[in-house]
C-alpha cells in the first residue's frame, strides 16, 4: 500500500488505516550532493563504530558530487570488517563494503550500484531485509542494536544490525545506511560457555572466579568472589543454595571452621605466591553441617589479578572413608592419607577410627592437637625418621605408643605413598594403623 501510494502520488492515510510514509526527499542519494546536514549515524553512539563516526565527519565536510564522495567511501569502505550498505529510497543499492560482497561470495569488483536484495541474498531472506527497510522508509525509525543472523550467510553468521536513515537538508528521506558487526565469534562462544555451564552442573566440580589480590592475613586468596558455579549434587552445597548467599560469605563461613593450625598454613601458603597451586583443607559445610576434606586447585592470571578455583571433594578422601567403613566392619584399623608441605610438616587429608585406639578423636590429630610420633613411646620414635624418605617406601613397623588414658599398644604402620595424584604439587603417602597388641602379648 505504501508503494501504490507513493506511486500514484497521494498520501496512504487518505485510502487505507495507515501512517502517512515519511516524506522523501525529490532527488535519491545516488543522484544528490550529500550536504553539510546528512546524519548517517547521529542515532548511533557505540565505540565500536566510532570509525564510522569518522566518515560522517568526512561526509559532513564535502559538498561535491557524488563520484567524489563515492571515491572517498569505496576506499574506507574496502578496509573495514564490517558489512555496510547504503540504499536510495528505491530500495536499491548505492555503495557496499568489502565485507558485505565477501558475505555474499562476491568479489570486491562486483558492481552493486542499482542493485536489490534479491542480487544478494536468498528470495526469503532478501524479502524480509526489503521488508524491514521498507518500514524505515515509511516512518523514519532507525532500527538500533537489533541481534539476529547475517542474510546471505546461510544462518551461520550473527550479527548486530544498526540501520539508519539518511536526510536531505529538509530533513527529507533520501537513502539508508546500514551497518552489522558480525558477532559470530561471541555468540559461539557463548554456546560453548552454555556448554560448559552444562558439564560444570553434571560434575561434582566447583569453579569459583576471584578478582583482586587479598594481601591481609586471611585464608582468603583474592578480594571479591565475582563468580561461582556448583553442581546441583555437589556436597559443597547444591547451587539453589549458594544463590542465596553471597559467595564471599560462603567462603568465610568455610574458613571459619578451618583449625588455626590450617588457617596458618594456608596464609603461609597464599603468601608465597606460586601458581598454579594445590590446597587440601578440612571445612564444615554451611549448609547440612557435614565436615569435607577440600581438595582445591587454584590457577593466577597475573595480567587481569584474576584467581580460578577448582573445588573437589578429595577423591582419595572418598575412596578412604568407602574403605574404611568396610574394615571397621571387620577390625579396629586406622586408615589415613596425606601429604607434607615445603616445611616438612605432615598434614593429614583422611583419618578415621582413632578413638578406640588412642583415647583421641580423628579432630585433633586432623587439627595438629595430637600425632602419633607424640604418643609413641622414646624407645620407638626414631622410626618416624623414615617416613620423609622417599626412597624406602613402601614402610612397614611396628612401635608402641601410650593413649590418653596412659594404656600402652602395639601398633603396625604400614606406609605407602602415590605420585600419580592428579594435578597435585604434593606427593600423597597413605596407609593404616593396625592395633597388634594382642598379638604380641600372646
Amino acid at each position: 500500500m505504501y508503494l501504490l501510494a507513493r506511486t500514484i502520488g497521494v498520501r496512504v492515510s487518505e485510502f487505507s488505516t495507515l501512517d502517512d510514509l515519511y516524506p522523501k526527499s525529490e532527488t535519491k542519494v545516488s543522484d544528490i550532493t550529500i550536504t553539510d546536514n546528512c546524519n548517517l549515524l547521529e542515532s548511533i553512539n557505540n565505540e565500536e563504530n566510532s570509525y564510522l563516526n569518522n566518515i560522517l565527519a568526512n561526509l559532513k565536510n564535502m559538498n561535491n558530487n557524488l563520484k567524489r564522495v563515492s571515491s572517498v567511501l569505496r576506499t574506507i569502505l574496502i578496509n573495514v570488517n564490517n558489512i555496510i550498505y547504503i540504499k536510495d529510497v528505491d530500495q536499491k543499492y548505492v555503495l557496499v563494503s568489502k565485507a558485505f560482497l565477501d558475505n555474499s561470495s562476491l568479489s570486491v569488483d562486483y558492481i552493486s550500484k542499482g542493485k536489490s536484495d534479491l542480487d544478494f541474498f536468498p528470495a526469503n531472506e532478501a524479502a524480509a531485509n526489503t521488508k524491514e527497510d521498507e518500514k524505515i522508509f515509511a516512518s523514519g525509525e532507525p532500527v538500533i542494536n537489533a541481534e539476529r543472523h547475517i542474510p546471505g550467510s546461510r544462518k551461520k553468521k550473527w550479527g548486530i544490525f544498526n540501520k539508519i536513515p539518511i536526510l536531505d537538508s529538509e530533513k527529507k528521506m533520501k537513502g539508508l545506511l546500514c551497518v552489522i558487526v558480525d558477532i559470530t565469534d561471541r555468540k559461539k562462544q557463548e554456546k560453548y560457555s552454555k556448554i560448559l555451564e552444562y558439564a560444570i552442573s553434571q560434575s561434582k566440580t566447583t569453579i569459583w572466579v576471584g578478582k583482586g589480590i587479598d594481601l591481609s592475613n586471611s585464608p582468603m586468596l583474592c578480594k571479591e568472589v565475582v563468580y561461582w558455579r556448583s553442581s546441583e549434587n555437589s556436597l559443597l552445597g547444591n547451587a539453589s543454595e549458594i544463590e542465596k548467599n553471597k559467595y564471599s560469605d560462603l567462603r568465610v563461613k568455610w574458613f571459619q571452621s578451618v583449625s588455626d593450625k590450617v588457617k596458618e598454613r594456608l596464609i603461609k601458603e597464599k603468601k608465597k605466591f606460586k601458581y598454579p597451586q594445590t590446597r587440601f583443607y578440612l571445612v564444615t559445610s554451611p549448609f547440612n553441617g557435614n565436615r569435607v576434606w577440600i581438595k582445591e586447585r587454584v590457577f593466577f592470571d597475573k595480567d587481569n589479578e584474576t584467581f580460578v578455583g577448582l573445588l573437589t571433594e578429595d577423591s582419595d578422601s572418598l575412596k578412604l572413608s568407602f574403605l574404611s567403613r568396610i574394615i571397621e566392619s571387620m577390625s579396629n584399623i586406622v586408615v589415613w592419607s596425606g601429604y607434607y608441605d615445603d616445611g616438612g610438616e605432615f598434614y593429614y587429608t583422611y583419618l578415621n577410627n582413632t578413638l578406640e585406639t588412642t583415647g583421641y578423636p580423628a579432630e585433633d590429630f586432623l587439627n595438629g592437637k595430637i600425632s602419633f610420633d607424640k604418643l609413641t613411646l622414646d624407645a620407638h620414635k626414631e622410626l618416624f625418621n623414615y617416613l620423609q624418605d622417599d626412597d624406602r617406601y613402601p614402610i612397614s613397623f611396628e612401635f608402641k605408643i601410650k593413649d590418653k588414658m596412659n594404656h600402652e599398644h602395639w601398633l603396625k604402620g604400614n606406609f605407602f605413598k602415590d605420585n600419580k595424584f592428579e594435578e597435585s604439587d604434593f606427593t600423597t603417602y597413605f596407609g593404616y594403623y593396625i592395633d597388634v597388641s594382642e598379638e604380641k602379648i600372646s
